[in-house]
């Protein structure tokens, strides 16, 4: 614990900064404990506050340059340089070691000095997450950061309701052009201002006239944009794998025309010609209000990986809104075989160094963890723990940092658990 005293200028009564490492401080003014953000405007507290800061000692490891959450594509690699990512106050010697990561079937991890590699290798809605450890004399610092991997060949379809929290969802992105930049070419597409109008939740609750349940299908969200949005507005879906030629995408659309045009396309790019129409929505009949299901067909793309845009053209219309976006196959659906029993398989190769394969089936859906522990029982690593379909599934187990001999890696599905026995060897 470091603390830091002042009473300049006079009359400035005495705080306490208590733990302060060079990012969290914690005030205590009169025996009172304040966030620092509460005296904003306060140039007296400010003055002092600063003194103490620049007065006490330092010490110690601390994070200087953080590294970002990391989205890839299943195949990208990454060298990210860490040097700038700790720093230590007196310029002691540092050890850094990559300490945990939490799926290393979603990502590989190797640290050569301050360069990390990353391998994005498989597909999930949840991170791995990378935790890093720098080490002095003094003290020790741990840092985490997330990365997701998406494998557009995992894809097996799309139900987007948009029910989650973040939006736009994992992997879809929100993208902006004009006329000039090429518009429905899909030339030149940058991320919008955080001040300009684009696609956003709909929320059941919103009360705006031109919003709310009138705008869901299912659920309690949809998606709208509204009729000043300018230019082109774009909101472009995770790549996908079409292995059937007979898949379908359909969603729900909401447009109001009155007295104006509006305007929504549906386009493809297959990443050879670059994004191509399926629909285009011109709407400029007085009074029209659509309300329906879209059906298109995607077989022209078969045995491609794609990516789907549902741009928004501004003309002054009305707004628009989407709702329960799906691409099914029927033939995809029929080739689905459903497992009978949820079954956990012996890893292969048993024994093994470093690597192993653990496969597994569903028979409905639920919530999977699979993690490994040790001979105490004590967690070593969270390989999964996400919702999964019926299926049969396959993680590879990267066994980082461990010291040769038995653990146990467990599958749970809601209250049913199996274990069995794995030999890591060196």
């Amino acid at each position: 614990m470091t603390c830091g005293y002042a009473t300049d200028p006079p009359g400035t009564p005495v705080f306490v900064i208590i733990g302060y490492d060079g990012n969290d401080k914690i005030v205590y003014w009169d025996s009172v404990k304040y966030e620092d953000g509460d005296f904003e405007g306060t140039e007296d507290f400010r003055t002092a506050l600063n003194k103490a800061i620049d007065e006490f000692p330092r010490e110690g490891v601390y994070v200087n340059q953080p590294v970002d959450d990391r989205f890839y594509t299943a195949g990208d690699n990454e060298d990210i340089d860490i040097s700038d990512l700790f720093n230590e106050y007196e310029g002691n010697d540092v050890i850094i070691t990559l300490e945990g990561n939490t799926d290393p079937s979603l990502v590989s991890t190797v640290l050569n000095g301050t360069t990390l590699s990353l391998s994005a290798l498989g597909n999930a809605t949840t991170p791995a997450v990378i935790t890093l450890k720098c080490e002095s004399i003094v003290n020790y610092k741990t840092f985490d950061f997330n990365v997701y991997s998406h494998d557009p060949t995992a894809f097996s379809g799309m139900d987007q309701g948009f029910e989650e929290a973040l939006f736009p969802p994992l992997f879809w992105e929100i993208k902006y052009n004009t006329a000039a930049d090429g518009g429905l070419n899909g030339v030149n597409l940058i991320d919008p201002l955080p001040t300009e109008e684009t696609w956003y939740n709909n929320t059941s609750t919103d009360s705006s006239s031109s919003s709310g349940t009138d705008y869901i299908y299912s659920g309690e969200n949809s998606i709208i944009i509204q009729y000043w949005a300018p230019e082109f507005n774009w909101l472009i879906s995770p790549e996908i794998q079409l292995d059937y030629d007979d898949y379908f995408l359909k969603f729900w659309l909401w447009y109001k025309s009155s007295d104006f045009e509006t305007k929504l396309h549906v386009l493809v790019n297959d990443g050879t010609k670059g994004w191509t129409s399926i629909l285009d929505y011109d709407g400029t009949t007085p009074d029209n209000y659509f309300n329906s299901e879209i059906e298109l067909s995607l077989s022209s793309y078969y045995n491609k990986t794609i990516r789907i845009a549902f741009v928004y053209e501004y003309t002054y219309g009305n707004e628009v809104a989407l709702d329960d976006i799906t691409i099914t196959s029927p033939t995809g659906i029929d080739n689905f075989s459903i497992p009978s029993t949820t079954t956990l398989a012996q890893n292969y190769p048993n024994p093994f160094n470093p690597t192993t394969m653990i496969n597994f089936s569903v028979e409905k859906r639920n919530i999977v963890n699979l993690s490994i522990y040790n001979l105490n029982g004590q967690l070593i690593n969270t390989l999964l723990n996400d919702e999964k379909k019926p299926g049969n599934y396959s993680v590879n187990y990267e066994a980082l940092g461990l010291s040769a001999g038995v653990y146990y890696y467990t599958l749970t599905t809601g209250r049913d658990a199996i274990s069995k026995k794995m030999i890591l060897i060196k």
